[in-house]
């Protein structure tokens, strides 16, 4: 890996001689992949990248410029990733990373809170650079739809003063809904053992953890305490009879509400979510408690909302279901 102190990360004007010879090097590298018809998309203009609506980045190393990448403004809130790229003998370094986290930080200063990119479906070291760092498949957009060579994909960004556990949250809904949605309803009714949860009472048990975390989380950002009543959980799931909901319904509103609470998470000011509350039962409901004696915070509370989560998504979808996402099981 290459040390922080050998490499640095400038702006650059893309009409410099040092960022189109980066540019003409990797556009040369593309087309020799690509060979097909329209397959590549090299368009970047001086004006999206002005400092205002975008930028573009060199790094060097050593003092050599060996890697570069844009970020552009192309619609509200939401940018686009452009023209990454690393030098083939410095390849294998860890440079790629450090640059798509430097134009993911100057998207945060331009006030966007999601990032889109597209890169071919012959890029496997990039496309498994982007799973590993959160971003999850997006469908096509602008120029590529319609592109057969095209893998587009999307990151929602953290912002500086939200947790980490809010974009895992959002991760974890992206990656898990499709492989959900995938199985059978047949396969979702089905008990692994006698007196098991089948999947879908667990996604159920999984809304009726959301439904009520979702008045806990209000609240708590309202009152001082952490006190909430429990519930009876294995009653909620055999009243709700889960097994016999449609089993695509199921997913959606399972997915649907765990997005509202991500956007809940990070509506709470932080000075809220870390106050640590001496009155609390975490002990009894949180899934791994606190003992009642040592002060609890908000942020605990969410983010072992997030891990119960990701627990029983791992039951359904296997303890692998997130290894090349974000790096957590």
């Amino acid at each position: 890996m290459v040390a922080a102190t050998d490499l640095s990360i400038e702006r650059e004007d893309v009409r410099s001689p040092v960022a189109r010879d980066l540019i003409d090097t990797l556009n040369a590298e593309l087309t020799l992949q690509y060979p097909e018809p329209g397959a590549t998309h090299f368009r970047l203009t001086p004006d999206e990248v002005d400092g205002q609506r975008g930028v573009f980045l060199v790094a060097s190393l050593d003092g050599r410029p060996v890697a570069c990448g844009a970020v552009r403004t192309i619609a509200a809130g939401v940018g686009e990733i452009k023209r990454m790229f690393v030098r083939p003998e410095v390849r294998g370094r860890g440079i790629s990373r450090v640059v798509l986290t430097a134009l993911e930080s100057e998207a945060r200063g331009l006030g966007l809170r999601r990032v889109v990119l597209e890169t071919g479906i012959r890029q496997t070291a990039a496309l498994a650079l982007y799973r590993r760092t959160g971003y999850d498949p997006t469908p096509p957009y602008g120029e590529y739809v319609g592109s057969p060579t095209s893998v587009c994909l999307g990151k929602d960004l953290v912002m500086d003063d939200t947790p980490d556990y809010v974009a895992l949250l959002r991760h974890s809904v992206a990656r898990a809904e499709p492989a959900l949605r995938a199985m059978t309803p047949t396969a979702a009714a089905a008990r692994p053992a006698p007196g098991k949860w089948c999947p879908a009472e667990i996604i159920g048990h999984l809304i009726d953890s959301a439904s009520h975390n979702h008045v806990r989380f209000v609240r708590a950002a309202l009152e001082n305490d952490l006190v909430f009543p429990g519930y009876e959980q294995d009653g909620w799931v055999r009243v709700q009879r889960y097994q016999a909901v449609s089993w695509p319904e199921l997913v959606t509103l399972w997915a649907g509400f765990n997005r509202h609470i991500a956007h809940v998470m990070e509506s709470v000011p932080a000075d809220v979510r870390r106050r640590p509350r001496a009155a609390h039962n975490l002990d009894e409901i949180a899934w791994q408690p606190v003992p009642r004696d040592r002060p609890a915070t908000l942020d605990y509370f969410m983010s072992d909302y997030v891990a119960h989560c990701r627990h029983h998504l791992r039951q359904i979808l296997g303890a692998t279901w997130d290894a090349d996402g974000s790096g957590v099981s």
